[in-house]
């Protein structure tokens, strides 16, 4: 599964409205597996640990979590602030299917920001 695949994700922070694009790098080795994911002008973010799951001959699932920062620039905006999140991607044929959902995050002292959470689909590149 290592390579570099592109696509979009929808977010329902816009009810699953609008698809944002996204490059996913992966990075896999014998014993580890890392993964990179960029929003053009908005965030990126970095696997904190993941695994392989074989769903079906054939088919692999990834499953990582990560911490998401906002690109320089966006750190004003409401919608962006570091947080983690949990990602689920179901590999066939070189494409991904995949789910994530972010964690709460303080948006001011004294309030949380719901969860966010979405759907991802991308095609290997490289």
């Amino acid at each position: 599964i290592s390579g570099t695949y592109k696509g979009f994700f929808k977010s329902s922070y816009d009810e699953l409205k609008k698809k944002q694009p996204v490059r996913i790098e992966i990075f896999q080795e014998f014993n580890k597996i890392s993964i990179r994911w960029e929003t053009p002008n908005s965030s990126k973010s970095w696997s904190i640990n993941a695994s392989l799951e074989r769903t079906a001959p054939g088919n692999v699932r990834l499953i990582y979590t990560y911490r998401n920062e906002p690109t320089e620039g966006t750190t004003n905006s409401p919608t962006q602030s570091i947080h983690y999140g949990t990602a689920f991607l179901d590999f066939k044929n070189g494409k991904i299917n995949g789910k994530y959902f972010t964690s709460e995050r303080p948006v001011s002292n004294s309030t949380i920001q719901r969860s966010n959470w979405g759907t991802i689909q991308a095609e290997k590149i490289s």
